[in-house]
C-alpha cells in the first residue's frame, strides 16, 4: 500500500508542464509555450531533457498522448500536432489537424484519436495515417471540453461547463472490413502471369489472406495476388479473406482458367496472310522457334479467351506453314485462335 510519497528527482521545464505521458522509460511532457519537451526518466532522480519541439511554429502544447513512435500534441488554436518521437533528441513534425476551437486534450486508440476542443466540442480523427489525420465525426454538444480519454467507441470527456460527460460514436473505436472491390474473372495461358486485385476498408489495420478452393495460399497475405508460371493445375476458385480486431470479410470467388498453349519446341505465329474469303477464315501459321514437325496439331478458336473450340476442318502442313479453314469465322464480332498438340 503506498504511503508516505517522497520526491526522488524534477527538472524545470522551459514552460508551464500541463501533461505528461511516460512510456518506455520516456516522458512526453505538454509544456505550454515550451512545446512537447522529451525526457528520459531511465534514471528517476536525475531526468535528462533530450529533445523538444519548441520554435515559431508550435502552438501551446496542453496535451500528448503516444502511440509507438508517433506523439499527438494538442496545441491550443494551432490544432493537432503528430510528431515522429523515434529520434526523442530530434522529433519531426509530420502531421497536423487544424481544429475549429482549440485543442487542450487528445486521446488515441488505435487508429482514432479524439481532440477535446474547448468550444468546438469533441473531434474524431482517423490517424491510421499519421501523416494526414481525416475528420471522422464531431460531437458539437459538448462545451468546453477540457480533457479527454478515449476507449474504444466512447470518449470521456471533462468539460468546465457539464462535468464528466460520456460520448458515445459508433464505429469511432474501429469498425470491421468491408470489401470495395471485388476480384474478377481470369483467363490465361500456361506459363503466363495473371493478377487478382481486391481492395477493403476498415479501421484498424487490415490483414490480407488469399484462398484457392477454400484453402490459404501461403505467403499470400496483400491485397493483391500474383499467379505467375501457371499451370493448369493453378485453374480454381480464389477469393480474398479481409480481418481486423473488429472482424472479417470474404471477397466472391474469382475462377481461373488455365488453358493450354505454346510449347517451347512447337511456338507458332499467326502470319498476316490470314483473310476471308466467302465468309470462310482461311488461317496461316509458321513455326517461327522450336524444332518439331508442324504435323500433328489442332487449330482452336475463342471468342473469349477462356472457352475454346477445335475448328472441324483439319489443317494441313506444307513447307513448316499449317493452313486450315474457319466456316464459323463470319459475322463473328471477335476471334481468337491458336494451336495445340494433337494429344492435347
Amino acid at each position: 500500500v503506498p504511503n508516505a510519497p517522497a520526491r526522488v528527482g524534477e527538472l524545470d521545464t522551459l514552460d508551464q508542464a500541463f501533461a505528461v505521458q511516460v512510456v518506455n522509460q520516456i516522458a512526453y511532457i505538454a509544456d505550454l509555450r515550451g512545446g512537447l519537451q522529451i525526457i528520459s526518466v531511465a534514471n528517476p532522480a536525475a531526468p535528462v531533457l533530450l529533445g523538444g519541439t519548441r520554435n515559431a511554429n508550435t502552438g501551446e502544447a496542453w496535451d500528448v498522448a503516444v502511440a509507438g513512435n508517433i506523439a499527438y500534441v494538442a496545441e491550443g488554436k494551432a490544432g493537432l500536432k503528430v510528431y515522429n518521437v523515434s529520434n526523442p533528441a530530434s522529433p519531426v513534425l509530420i502531421g497536423n489537424f487544424d481544429t475549429t476551437g482549440d485543442a487542450v486534450s487528445v486521446g488515441v486508440s488505435g487508429n482514432v484519436a479524439a481532440v477535446a476542443d474547448w468550444t468546438g466540442g469533441v473531434i474524431y480523427l482517423d490517424v491510421s495515417n499519421p501523416q494526414s489525420p481525416a475528420h471522422i465525426a464531431a460531437f458539437n454538444n459538448e462545451k468546453l471540453a477540457g480533457s479527454i480519454g478515449l476507449t474504444g467507441d466512447y470518449a470521456f470527456v471533462g468539460s468546465r461547463a457539464q462535468g464528466l460527460s460520456i460520448v458515445n460514436v459508433p464505429g469511432a473505436g474501429g469498425f470491421a472490413p468491408l470489401i470495395t472491390q471485388q476480384p474478377v474473372d481470369q483467363g490465361a495461358f500456361e506459363n503466363a502471369s495473371t493478377l487478382f486485385v481486391a481492395t477493403a476498408t476498415g479501421s484498424p489495420v487490415l490483414r490480407y489472406q488469399w484462398q484457392k478452393d477454400g484453402v490459404n495460399v501461403v505467403g499470400a497475405t496483400n491485397r493483391g495476388l500474383v499467379l505467375s508460371n501457371l499451370q493448369i493445375y493453378d485453374s480454381g476458385s480464389y477469393r480474398l479473406s479481409v480481418s481486423n480486431s473488429f472482424g472479417s470479410v470474404l471477397s466472391v470467388a474469382a475462377n481461373l482458367v488455365v488453358t493450354q498453349g505454346f510449347q517451347e519446341d512447337s511456338v507458332i505465329f499467326v502470319q498476316g496472310g490470314s483473310q476471308i474469303v466467302g465468309g470462310v477464315m482461311r488461317l496461316e501459321f509458321s513455326r517461327v522457334a522450336g524444332t518439331g514437325p508442324t504435323t500433328g496439331y489442332r487449330v482452336q478458336a475463342s471468342h473469349d479467351l477462356i472457352n475454346w473450340v477445335t475448328l472441324t476442318d483439319s489443317p494441313t502442313s506444307a513447307n513448316g506453314v499449317l493452313r486450315v479453314n474457319d466456316p464459323s469465322a463470319g459475322g463473328q464480332h471477335c476471334r481468337f485462335y491458336r494451336v495445340v498438340r494433337e494429344e492435347q
